[in-house]
């Protein structure tokens, strides 16, 4: 007699299939450049001139192109990233523990564990980089923008943070 309660073997595989894969967030999509302004904005960077007495920042002044000459720009560190992690693992493990025990109960699987965890975690960073206003932009970032969000600017960043399964590389 089979049990319709026993999920074990198909919850033992399940649980390999979870192991051999890792769940990666963030700028998923091979843009190099695009993550190097994550990185930098969630680390904060000091940017100077190289092989050039100035750095040429363009901006618009009555409707002109103009350029302001810095030796060097500071970006802040808008640590998006970590947190996202810090205020959200709680409530991630949470989920997780939550879907491992559906699964447990025979609904659902790794894949829908994986993309149910990728989801949650894509909302919570893009609603952390809606989110930040502090430190607020240079008055010259306001001008060029238009506006102060101090993450967002054409909305590609925020546009691109995503996730993908991949294979565990341990």
């Amino acid at each position: 007699m089979i049990d319709e309660y026993d999920h074990i073997e198909d919850t033992l595989k399940a649980f390999d299939m979870l192991n051999s894969k890792q769940l990666e967030v963030g700028i998923v999509n091979g843009d190099e450049f695009l993550s190097m302004v994550a990185w930098v904005n969630d680390v904060g960077a000091t940017i100077t001139a190289k092989n050039v007495p100035y750095l040429m920042i363009p901006y618009k002044q009555d409707g002109k192109l103009k350029f302001a000459k810095k030796k060097s720009v500071n970006i802040p560190a808008r640590p998006f990233l970590e947190r996202t992690i810090n205020t959200k693992g709680f409530k991630w493990n949470s989920y997780f523990a939550d879907l491992t025990q559906d699964m447990l109960e025979g609904h659902g699987n790794s894949e829908t564990i994986m993309r149910s965890m990728g989801r949650l975690m894509v909302y919570d960073m893009r609603i952390q980089i809606k989110g930040y206003i502090r430190p607020h932009n240079a008055p010259l970032t306001i001008a060029n923008k238009g506006f102060d969000d101090t993450l967002i600017d054409t909305g590609k960043l925020l546009n691109s943070i995503d996730y993908r399964i991949a294979r565990t590389t341990i």
